[in-house]
């Protein structure tokens, strides 16, 4: 299938930008098929040993670049197979990969989500887009354009292991007075202050830096965490209630240098706990810190 005009101006332009992303209008189609879908052509034993979910998938109709059908279907636990069915003449191509792998604990460094889609397509675009780990290595979020027979690469940018401490739960800050609740910390199911509460009584923050790698992955998020403080406002303790395993170690590391208003109907309770909920992007100055009244 030849390359439409359109298309070959679109790769054009995108060639002149190659720091920025293949985008799916770089690669647009020539027309979209709207007829009736030909029965997929079972041809290779692994058509035919999948010959149930590539008929449902090319049952659907086209979905991938004008005329093609994208068919999934699982592989086990977190894990992904597919082929390509032409809706015009039922021919079958396979796909970048055989089985992909999610890749837990992975940051994609093009993508803010905790866990992107792993297949990303249009029907009104050539261009395919892969996060994952093809046959269970090289995670990696991979760029491709359809040639109309196969997919030709265009970009990797490979998945980064997210790092954190293993003791991050229930991390506790010393302070210099040993001014701690007998248990070290506070109770994440206790009787704690509200976001609100605590953001009411904030006296003064810290900014929050990016983590070593932040100039290079794309991340946002909420980071949940359960805050001690002294009678002198210090912050004691802190536990980690739930967030971007990436955006934690930043929240927490600023934390440490925040003061409350202590409460003042009992001056002399040692630790009072709290919760916060911080919002967070690594793309933003100060990590785009907002300070909200519950979680979204």
């Amino acid at each position: 299938m030849g390359v439409p005009l359109a298309g070959l101006l679109a790769m054009s332009a995108w060639a002149q930008r190659p720091s920025a992303l293949p985008r799916f209008e770089d690669f647009p189609v020539g027309e979209v098929f709207n007829g009736k879908s030909a029965p997929p052509k079972l041809v290779s034993p692994g058509d035919r040993a999948f010959r149930t979910r590539i008929r449902e998938g090319a049952a659907k109709g086209p979905n991938f670049a004008g005329h093609y059908t994208i068919a999934e279907w699982g592989c086990g636990s977190n894990c992904v197979s597919m082929a390509v069915v032409d809706a015009q003449n039922g021919d079958i191509y396979s796909g970048p990969f055989g089985i992909l792998g999610e890749g837990l604990g992975l940051v994609y460094a093009d993508v803010s989500e905790e866990r992107p889609y792993m297949l990303l397509y249009k029907l009104t675009s050539r261009l395919f887009v892969v996060r994952g780990c093809p046959e269970d290595k090289n995670c990696a979020s991979y760029y491709y354009e359809w040639t109309g027979s196969q997919f030709k690469l265009l970009r990797k940018i490979v998945a980064v292991p997210i790092t954190v401490l293993p003791t991050i739960a229930h991390q506790t800050v010393p302070d210099p007075r040993k001014n701690a609740s007998p248990n070290g910390c506070c109770p994440i199911d206790g009787a704690l202050l509200s976001p609100r509460q605590m953001k009411a009584r904030l006296r003064h923050s810290e900014p929050v830096l990016p983590p070593s790698m932040g100039n290079r992955v794309r991340v946002k998020g909420v980071v949940v965490l359960v805050v001690g403080f002294s009678a002198s406002g210090d912050v004691t303790c802190l536990q980690v209630v739930s967030g971007h395993p990436l955006l934690i170690p930043s929240a927490m590391e600023s934390l440490k240098r925040w003061k409350f208003q202590p409460l003042a109907d009992d001056p002399r309770r040692e630790t009072v706990c709290g919760k916060l909920v911080l919002a967070l992007s690594t793309t933003e100055p100060n990590m785009g810190l907002q300070l909200l009244d519950e979680k979204p």
